[in-house]
């Protein structure tokens, strides 16, 4: 059976990295290391990843999501990792449910399954009517998917001049590399809503990634067709031609 690896970037997460350790340990199937990447956070993450038995806390001056998730992804062991926001929440049974499909096909390369929103109980009333939490839906990114180790390394490590976006870029590049995902349809991730998430404290900066990232993917797509292109045809030489 595959070993799991999850990495947890976490940047000022210490609300709520506890939470999100939980739902990891609670696995039907447990993984097989637990790392945590401190993102040059000034409050009590680390201190909340340490006290938590198991974990590999990596520290490193704050470089962004995809900088953090890099430097897990190079520390792992495991032969499948898993991503997941340090305020977000995995279901019981996410691990148990990529890996059926996983280590029952060996032709697919990851895998991916449901989310589903909710406001954080934290926030004040006022602030909670702001929030439109979306119910079940295909999660194909981040914490709702898995994906073999060697595969992701095929591809090549998340942008990490991506502020945001960096996980569809990814994915961009991985279905031009030809892996293959698959959908099972369970409920694996839990996405927690709250004022201080990324995307709500960065809209504007968010914003600038995501065009960034569809930027890049084009220049991607028109070099590939400029190095698929046939050369030109060559004219044949006449007695005007210079020789």
């Amino acid at each position: 059976m595959s070993s799991v690896t999850v990495v947890i970037p976490a940047y000022n997460a210490a609300r709520t990295l506890g939470e999100t350790l939980a739902s990891v340990m609670r696995q039907t199937l447990p993984v097989a290391e637990i790392i945590v990447v401190d993102d040059g956070s000034t409050d009590g993450t680390a201190a909340v990843a340490a006290a938590c038995g198991g974990v590999h806390l990596l520290r490193q001056q704050n470089a962004g999501p995809g900088a953090a998730a890099n430097a897990g992804a190079g520390a792992a062991t495991g032969t499948v990792l898993a991503f997941l926001d340090a305020d977000d929440l995995w279901t019981e049974n996410a691990i148990a449910s990529h890996l059926a499909l996983l280590d029952g096909d060996s032709a697919i390369d990851g895998t991916a399954g449901y989310m589903e929103e909710f406001v954080c109980p934290s926030e004040p009333a006022d602030a909670r009517s702001r929030f439109r939490p979306r119910a079940r839906v295909a999660c194909w990114l981040g914490g709702g998917m898995a994906v073999r180790a060697k595969a992701f390394r095929s591809v090549g490590a998340f942008d990490a001049g991506l502020r945001a976006g960096h996980w569809i870029d990814w994915m961009d590049r991985a279905k031009r590399a030809g892996l293959r995902f698959a959908l099972h349809d369970t409920l694996v991730l839990r996405r927690r809503l709250h004022r201080n998430s990324m995307s709500m404290e960065d809209e504007t900066r968010n914003g600038r990634g995501l065009l960034e990232m569809a930027h890049k993917a084009l220049l991607r797509r028109r070099q590939e067709a400029a190095a698929q292109k046939p050369p030109a045809r060559q004219q044949p030489m006449t007695r005007e031609d210079p020789q």
